[in-house]
């Protein structure tokens, strides 16, 4: 019955975090979709074996000589370089997280941009974006749109990924381990900078009763959204159409939603793009940031 609920919650934390799985595991599912039983075949025994001991012991995925990893070094070594720090940050349970931080003002100061001066350079509470990910999701696959993002909306930005993705130990139990790692980096951010406003980019979804989070949630909210979206319906599942049929975004003045949707090249709307490569879009999004912050 251990082993079998051992499984069974592996197996849900996987779900709920696909990005936790080792190599390149968005191939292998496509492999095994289309050739299901020649891609079984193809599997070493000691390898099913040693990821099969890993789940009933309810460990990291790992797999050995995973070149996964040393692309992801190297996208975190390029933005050291432009002055990005990698950080560990420790959750209250004792594991550590995998993330990278910059300054505010460090991204503007060098490279400049078009873009009105920042909150982060007038004063009071220094400004942070924490980027919160998910799905197959890792950060150091988006430093190049964090690095703008930084700069432009003159914020320092954390980007950091769960445990049992990249570099973070541990792995997904349950849906509170998520809660708990964005926990540890607010905390993080705290205890090193003092008192700050935080902004976080990224919805967590239905499934962790986000509808509920925003009543905790003090300030401005800048509710991004996707009504074309090819992956997550937004009519059933978006929390932009939840809040809108309860009438809540028209009693709450703290709300100000900002729909944004992008085609491919064949007129797809695109679940997953860098908002940067639409100018207007991307206009509108640091305008939108601006006033989360109150500087608007």
């Amino acid at each position: 019955m251990d082993s079998l609920r051992a499984v069974l919650t592996r197996m849900v934390g996987l779900a709920v975090l696909p990005a936790s799985l080792p190599g390149n595991a968005p191939g292998t599912i496509d492999d095994f979709c289309c050739a299901p039983l020649e891609t079984i075949r193809g599997w070493r025994f000691a390898l099913v074996w040693a990821l099969t001991r890993q789940i009933l012991g309810c460990r990291k995925l790992e797999v050995p000589d995973d070149t996964q990893l040393a692309r992801l070094a190297a996208s975190r070594a390029r933005y050291v370089q432009r002055g990005w720090e990698e950080v560990k940050i420790q959750t209250a349970d004792g594991l550590l997280l995998d993330a990278m931080t910059i300054e505010p003002g460090l991204a503007r100061a060098r490279s400049g941009s078009r873009y009105a001066r920042g909150a982060s350079r007038r004063g009071g509470a220094p400004r942070w974006v924490l980027w919160i990910g998910g799905n197959f999701q890792k950060y150091e696959d988006w430093l190049s749109y964090f690095d703008l993002y930084s700069r432009d909306a003159d914020v320092g930005f954390a980007a950091f990924n769960f445990r049992g993705v990249g570099e973070s130990e541990g792995a997904v139990l349950c849906c509170d381990d998520l809660l708990a790692d964005v926990a540890a980096c607010v905390r993080h951010l705290t205890e090193r900078h003092g008192t700050i406003a935080v902004a976080a980019l990224r919805g967590l979804g239905w499934e962790l009763h986000a509808e509920a989070a925003l009543e905790q949630v003090a300030g401005r909210k800048l509710l991004l959204y996707h009504r074309e979206d090819n992956v997550v319906r937004y009519a059933e599942a978006g929390l932009h159409a939840s809040l809108a049929r309860q009438g809540a975004l028209e009693r709450d003045a703290s709300f100000r939603a900002m729909e944004i949707t992008s085609y491919g090249a064949e007129g797809w709307a695109v679940h997953d793009f860098p908002l940067c490569t639409h100018e207007r879009t991307w206009t509108n999004l640091m305008q939108g940031v601006a006033w989360a912050f109150g500087d608007q």
